[in-house]
């Protein structure tokens, strides 16, 4: 069965979440290291998925500003999914992940701040993963159109 991935992309690590096999609920999976470069950042992505042979696409966090224009880091996104596309063939979209960290944040707010650490990035990529399972532009359509706030 294939699934869907979504990604948390931080310049420290990132958050993996796949989907289950029905393509409904996203489950957190790990928290890797960010490499030194953008390169060696998607091949660990891709290395620490090699348990899921089957993906039928990923979905990568986009970072808006909450006015919906592009952050400084969606650059470093947008460079992330090109480099994610030459090097497999399932296909990449950007998903709108504002807030996701925070709200990730709130739900794990009754750990201790290190243990936080350990587990806030791969929530947030269920949160994106998530929000995008729950919306009717799942399809093939590869950028929704921006949310208003």
């Amino acid at each position: 069965m294939s699934r869907i991935v979504g990604i948390d992309y931080g310049t420290k690590r990132v958050g993996l979440a796949v989907s289950d096999d029905r393509k409904i609920l996203a489950l957190p999976f790990k928290c890797i290291e960010a490499g030194k470069n953008l390169n060696i950042t998607a091949s660990n992505i891709l290395e620490a998925l090699k348990a899921y042979p089957s993906i039928e696409r990923f979905v990568l966090g986009h970072p808006l500003r909450l006015n919906g224009q592009e952050s400084p880091m969606g650059a470093c996104t947008q460079k992330l999914l090109l480099l994610l596309q030459e090097m497999q063939q399932a296909p990449v979209i950007l998903w709108d992940e504002r807030l996701s960290s925070a709200q990730a944040e709130r739900l794990l707010g009754h750990m201790k701040r290190k243990k936080r650490t350990q587990h806030v990035d791969t929530l947030a990529a269920s949160i994106i993963l998530q929000s995008y399972l729950d919306s009717p532009w799942k399809g093939d359509m590869p950028i929704p159109p921006p949310r208003r706030i």
